[in-house]
């Protein structure tokens, strides 16, 4: 008896003693319930996984970024707050509701009204101030800015070195940040400028602020189906960005978007993609794109610069191809666009220094905007010959400028007007062939001179 009353004390004291390291020795965990680690960067749950550096993937789950992150599920701690006074905020009214374009108050524990003027809070665009430490955001709000938890600190105009309008993070954002790097608020991201590494965004996320990873050191993101937008500048100079996956829901690609990434080398762009922006790619390293047939604009310069890129597929939903959109894309050898395109801008293929051979909208009206500046095929050097289709009335100022192979021009009977410099080009005739423009049945000869219009019904522009 005596040896089964001692045996069942040791085992005892050994339970007790287990359960006394697993409480002493537990991961230490911070306010928004994430492990804390001596190394990497977490930003997430707490199934985040270090990886073979050392470094720790920026993921998160739906769950716990809601309860993290997302002010508006702490109703309880709110409770007894009063709501901030309507005439604190300043409004302008949008599809939905109002946006709260500014806030005037001073308030540390900032309670923002669900209802302003009767109607719903449905975007905030700024609220910053330098003591806001705290922020319940009421669950209609959809749309944040990247600059809404931001304030400027203001001094003297007269300030010669222009410190005046610094601009600053507010305590609320840098201790949400230090919870998270991957702040998430009413199913938005608003800011995961400093994720570094692989980021996994959540599912459930809607919407991705302009700016919220610009400048940021991710190497790889995950976007979850439901996103519709990739907003202005959300991933501009990620310079170690190597490769992104972007939903199907995604239809707006925005100014900037990917402006610098310079490692992304490929990307699938989504079935329902409707519109990309300005700069969106520019300076990126793709060297493949395939735009759908959902795009029906391209912004000026979106390409501009992709000094790897060899060869693209162009919607055949475009009806305009701007300024600059391809410009300085030295290794693009071959274009071939849809016929519902009737405009192409000035520099839009400026200094494609490989492109040999461009077929052309049969539906074109236009190349080039204008009598002066940089014209849309101007510096093609490798372009042999061209023609243009039936239905073109006007070509810009030097569109042909430069292209130092071109030797035949096929022009329309439609044409009516020749910018200034169109053909012109510096080469030399003993080491260039000359350039044979065709119209209306005759041959000319460009002979590396100004154009000066000895065709009967064309009306040169000199001069602008």
């Amino acid at each position: 008896m005596m040896k089964k009353i001692l045996s069942c004390l040791v085992c005892a004291t050994v339970v007790l003693s287990l359960a006394g390291c697993s409480s002493e020795n537990a991961p230490a965990v911070n306010s928004s319930g994430v492990q804390a680690s001596g190394t990497g960067n977490i930003a997430g749950s707490e199934n985040s996984s270090a990886t073979g550096s050392g470094e720790v993937d920026n993921t998160s789950s739906s769950s716990e970024s809601e309860a993290s992150s997302d002010t508006s599920e702490t109703d309880d701690v709110w409770a007894n707050i009063p709501e901030e006074p309507e005439n604190l905020f300043e409004t302008e009214e949008v599809d939905g509701g109002v946006a709260i374009t500014k806030y005037n108050g001073t308030s540390e524990k900032l309670n923002i009204p669900a209802k302003i003027g009767g109607k719903d809070v449905v975007e905030i665009r700024l609220l910053g101030h330098s003591k806001l430490q705290d922020v319940n955001v009421p669950k209609s709000v959809r749309n944040i800015d990247s600059g809404a938890f931001w304030y400027t600190n203001k001094r003297d105009p007269s300030d010669y070195l222009g410190l005046y309008n610094l601009t600053h993070e507010t305590p609320f954002l840098k201790n949400k940040r230090n919870e998270n790097p991957l702040v998430i608020i009413n199913d938005i991201v608003v800011d995961g400028r400093t994720c570094y590494g692989s980021v996994v965004i959540p599912d459930g996320v809607k919407s991705i602020c302009a700016d919220a990873f610009a400048d940021s050191g991710i190497t790889n993101i995950h976007i979850p189906e439901g996103v519709t937008a990739i907003n202005d500048s959300t991933f501009a100079n990620c310079s170690g960005l190597s490769e992104i996956s972007i939903p199907q829901s995604v239809n707006i690609i925005g100014n900037s978007a990917f402006k610098e990434c310079q490692k992304l080398a490929a990307l699938t762009l989504p079935g329902g993609l409707t519109a990309i922006g300005d700069l969106a790619f520019m300076r990126c390293k793709l060297t493949r794109i395939d735009i759908p047939d959902s795009v029906t604009s391209i912004g000026e310069g979106a390409f501009l610069s992709c000094d790897e890129l060899e060869s693209i597929k162009l919607s055949d939903s475009l009806t305009e191809i701007k300024e600059r959109t391809f410009r300085d894309c030295i290794k693009l050898a071959q274009v071939d666009m849809g016929d519902n395109v009737t405009l192409i801008g000035n520099a839009a293929f400026y200094h494609c220094t490989s492109l040999k051979s461009v077929r052309l909208s049969q539906n074109l009206k236009k190349i080039g905007e204008g009598s002066m500046g940089t014209g849309a095929f101007d510096g093609c050097t490798s372009l042999e010959g061209i023609a243009i289709p039936e239905g073109v009335t006007e070509l810009g100022g030097y569109t042909f400028s430069d292209c130092t192979s071109l030797a035949q021009i096929d022009l329309p009977n439609s044409l009516t007007k020749v910018g200034y410099l169109t053909f012109y080009t510096r080469k030399s005739a003993t080491s260039y062939p000359d350039t044979i423009i065709t119209y209306k049945g005759k041959k000319y000869s460009a002979s590396g001179s100004p154009f000066s219009s000895p065709y009967e019904g064309i009306d040169t522009v000199l001069n602008g």
